[in-house]
């Protein structure tokens, strides 16, 4: 039976980096015999095209950037694996990890002819949601505030049910809980991948990334900055030309040079405060208590527990 590793996010876990450095050593690993496959995975300039997305986006149902339920990426990934006929497929995308329990059954049947293993990396439940924030605001034009953000999306720091539905559908021995912030520095994310596919990271040396990591999020000044943006932007209403100058605005303001990044001056001056207060903080702390206890008393050992403390 071909084994299949389902590596499911979650978001904000370095899943973009992980993702472009399995299809940069896309024929390395094939000569290792690991396929990950092109198909499932969007024709896109961005980020995008590195994981395999279309399927993510798939199985959640979800409509995101133009793309609706489609039968045929799925096909189109099970005929490049029976084709190929490598020992084990890697797929990747962080969108599995917001599917039911409904759609992981599905996700299940769909897999039912292989030897499954769930990846999921799993990261400090306050360092997320201040990650997911930004990420939202740069991407989806989130115009909240922090505060009621974390209203809106704490669900997602509930590790103990997300964990409990792959769990439920898989078996424990079949999901692997990864802790982002113990891996990302030492070993690092793709050479712990490496070790997960029991392949040598000596081999594959000379492909390494470098310290600079994809979709890192912006600074609290920025985030400020392009918040308010996206309220100009809203309050513009059917006005076009200027939304797209606006829009356009946007990647000057992500980039981390500030020797390029006319904007600089403008965040230093008007948007020097943190991102969050200690009350939102302690927000956090208060809502995810319960929730985090049961998740480091199930899955995570003591020596560990230091890398959930906020």
């Amino acid at each position: 039976m071909q084994r299949l590793i389902l590596h499911i996010g979650t978001h904000k876990t370095g899943t973009t980096f992980i993702q472009r450095f399995l299809a940069s050593v896309q024929e390395q690993l094939l000569s290792e015999g690991i396929l990950y496959p092109t198909a499932g995975r969007p024709k896109a300039t961005g980020t995008h095209q590195y994981g395999h997305h279309l399927l993510g986006w798939s199985a959640t149902k979800m409509k995101s950037f133009g793309f609706v339920k489609r039968k045929q990426d799925w096909l189109d990934v099970l005929e490049e694996i029976h084709t190929v006929k490598a020992k084990t497929t890697v797929i990747s995308s962080e969108a599995f990890g917001s599917c039911s329990q409904e759609q992981i059954i599905q996700l299940r049947e769909y897999f039912a002819d292989f030897d499954v293993k769930v990846i999921i990396y799993l990261r400090n439940q306050f360092d997320f949601m201040i990650s997911w924030y930004k990420e939202c605001v740069k991407s989806t034009m989130y115009k909240g505030s922090f505060q009621q953000f974390i209203t809106e999306n704490i669900y997602f720091c509930d590790y103990d049910s997300l964990l409990t539905k792959w769990i439920d559908v898989f078996g424990r021995d079949r999901v692997e809980i990864k802790l982002y912030d113990k891996l990302k520095r030492n070993p690092g994310l793709e050479i712990d991948l490496l070790n997960t596919l029991k392949l040598d990271p000596e081999k594959f040396k000379q492909y390494l990334f470098d310290s600079q990591r994809e979709n890192v999020s912006p600074s609290d000044t920025k985030i400020a900055l392009i918040k308010l943006l996206n309220l100009l932007e809203d309050k513009l209403g059917s006005r076009g030309s200027l939304r797209k100058t606006l829009r356009g605005i946007i990647p000057d303001i992500i980039k981390q040079n500030p020797v390029v990044n006319k904007f600089t001056v403008i965040e230093k001056k008007f948007f020097s405060k943190a991102i969050y207060t200690e009350d939102e903080l302690v927000l956090i702390r208060n809502l995810t208590k319960e929730w985090k206890t049961n998740f480091l008393e199930k899955y995570v050992s003591s020596e560990d527990r230091i890398y959930f403390n906020f």
